[in-house]
């Protein structure tokens, strides 16, 4: 919405963010902790129309719009090329964006292409994956004809707003050089996608941003070995995409602080299915792995631990045949293995079956990604024990012929729940009930959802123990 001074400013996210409302000032400014992170484009910017969270300023080159979105986790800025005589225009050769902080230091990774604003000791505010473009380019065979239709519009036509900030299947992709230096951001599209022949246009240039404490995640993929997608607003992906060529696989990484020495019950994994190949079923795998980082990439990707779940199904290619839907996957062993082993972090591997097999290719909605988690947290050691008629317990003594009571408290282990500000943040149900079997007093069992571990953990909320 509009605000009283012509900015552009969301209704709800975690951090004040606004957009130009028209002219020379920044596109867009994002402030966390004091820490402020401008952008600007080089020209003076047209009004903005508004449709949901994003703002569209029109024509900022011929026959180029320039996006910007805004979500609780970051923003995205993205520009639609809508014609090969666009794509000519040599201002797109190279695309120079000014930067302005204010406690920040912005520089790129070498190895990876990611981009980083870091605050004087260190800790990442805000983020960027390596910047990407791809075409319209959709599905074509047979098999996949319906599914096209989830895919941007054709040559020359402009999608929805909120329908373009996600490649469609089978679009050509490609990797953005990037440098950061004195104050400026400049990202070169790659050109042979940008005026190739067989290019489909639109053609979407993206660079993102994302807070630095938000959901861990990130994907591999074969095609760029040295990309890092760490904490990407793109969707999660698995399998093998013959059109392009690609092999992808999905890490997320959860905080398990809060089931250390917790007795797990059970423990589910979902996520939305938002597309696969076809409605013929294939199997996705759910492993556990090592850890993840920034600097994951194809080349320097987690390795196995152990398989948990394997999971045989499609959704998402048909709305009338499988629509998109959760699949579920146990990951009780997991869970167990950190409560047990007091473990901080867990992390685990989405990969297809077959990974040589286009029909077993399925992309999921990270936002939608949770564990949900039934433990019991043991009593405690019964303290204050007696009798009654009262006896000492160490030397012990005669009570005679009458009734004897045998007493003790026991109290239900109190645990304080670390709360993160995320879209899955811990959930306790209630009411909680305590439940007294054979005689010994037990803790309720708590139905919890474990959240994507954040980064940093600096600034996490205590959550108020609830009253019982």
């Amino acid at each position: 919405m509009f605000a009283a001074d012509g900015k552009v400013v969301s209704k709800a996210a975690t951090v004040s963010v606004s957009f130009s409302g028209g002219g020379t000032g920044p596109l867009l400014t994002g402030v966390k902790d004091g820490r402020t992170l401008s952008l600007s484009w080089p020209k003076a910017l047209p009004k903005p129309t508004l449709a949901a969270n994003v703002a569209t300023y029109a024509d900022v080159l011929p026959d180029v719009d320039l996006q910007v979105k805004a979500e609780a986790e970051g923003f995205s800025q993205l520009l639609v090329v809508k014609t090969a005589a666009a794509a000519a225009n040599p201002e797109l050769a190279a695309l120079k964006f000014k930067v302005d902080t204010v406690g920040l230091n912005v520089s790129t990774d070498a190895g990876t292409g990611a981009i980083a604003a870091v605050d004087p000791a260190g800790q990442t505010v805000f983020t960027s994956p390596s910047p990407s473009m791809w075409d319209s380019t959709t599905t074509t065979s047979a098999q996949t004809a319906k599914a096209s239709t989830l895919a941007a519009a054709g040559a020359g036509e402009t999608p929805a707003p909120s329908e373009v900030f996600t490649p469609p299947a089978g679009a050509k992709d490609a990797q953005m050089p990037t440098t950061v230096a004195n104050g400026t951001l400049e990202i070169k599209p790659d050109q042979a996608l940008l005026t190739g022949a067989q290019t489909k246009y639109p053609v979407f240039i993206d660079p993102s941003w994302a807070w630095g404490e938000r959901q861990n995640w990130t994907r591999v993929y074969k095609k760029y070995p040295r990309t890092s997608y760490w904490n990407t607003k793109d969707d999660v992906r698995v399998g093998y995409e013959a059109e392009t060529n690609g092999l992808s696989r999905s890490f997320f990484q959860f905080d398990t602080s809060n089931i250390k020495g917790a007795q797990v019950t059970k423990s589910t994994l979902r996520v939305r299915n938002t597309w696969s190949w076809s409605c013929q079923a294939r199997p996705v795998e759910l492993w556990s792995t090592g850890a993840i980082s920034q600097q994951t990439t194809w080349e320097n990707q987690p390795g196995k631990v152990s398989k948990l779940a394997t999971v045989n199904d499609s959704k998402g290619w048909s709305g009338s045949s499988c629509a998109a839907g959760n699949l579920e996957f146990d990951t009780t062993g997991l869970a167990r293995q950190a409560a047990a082993g007091n473990w901080s972090s867990a992390t685990v591997g989405l990969y297809a079956g077959n990974e040589a097999d286009t029909f077993g290719w399925k992309r999921f909605d990270p936002k939608t990604l949770t564990i949900e988690t039934e433990y019991n947290n043991p009593p405690s050691t019964p303290s204050g024990l007696g009798t009654n008629p009262s006896t000492a317990c160490a030397d012990g003594g005669a009570i005679g012929n009458t009734r004897v009571s045998l007493y003790a408290r026991a109290r239900p282990a109190r645990r304080r729940t670390r709360w993160v500000r995320e879209h899955h943040s811990p959930r306790l149900r209630f009411p909680l009930r305590l439940r007294v079997h054979r005689g010994q007093l037990r803790q309720p069992i708590r139905h919890h959802h474990l959240p994507l571990l954040r980064e940093p953990l600096h600034g996490a909320r205590r959550g108020r123990r609830p009253e019982r």
